[in-house]
Parts: structure tokens; C-alpha cells; sequence
């Protein structure tokens, strides 16, 4: 129950913000080339630095071994 309510909540949040900049003459639709520069380009960086995180940790785990 308390997931279905946060998967409303956030559908409702997310129409709120569509509704606001609609009013406030944005269209929304223009920050979809910002979620495809992020993907291509952002989150790559993430998940490696991530990856170079998990490298050290394992490393350090098999030191004290």
C-alpha cells in the first residue's frame, strides 16, 4: 500500500510541474535533448567512478586478508 501511494505521489508531482511550466510558457518537452546529453555523457562518469569505488574497496578487503 505505501508504494502504490508513492507511485501516485510522484505521478501526481510530476503532473504538477508539467502543468506549472506549461503556465509559465515553457514547454516542457524541451529538456528531453537535456535527459539524452545526460545519459549519453553524465552518466557514464558516474558508473565509472562508481566501478573505480568498488575496485578500492575490494582491494582493500583482499589486503586485510
Amino acid at each position: 500500500m505505501k508504494k502504490s501511494l508513492m507511485v501516485v505521489g510522484a505521478f501526481l508531482l510530476g503532473m504538477l510541474v508539467f502543468l506549472m511550466m506549461t503556465n509559465m510558457g515553457y514547454h516542457p518537452f524541451y529538456f528531453f535533448p537535456l535527459a539524452e546529453f545526460a545519459t549519453k555523457y553524465v552518466l557514464p562518469w558516474v558508473g565509472l567512478y562508481w566501478l573505480i569505488r568498488l575496485t578500492k574497496a575490494l582491494e582493500r578487503g583482499r589486503q586485510a586478508t
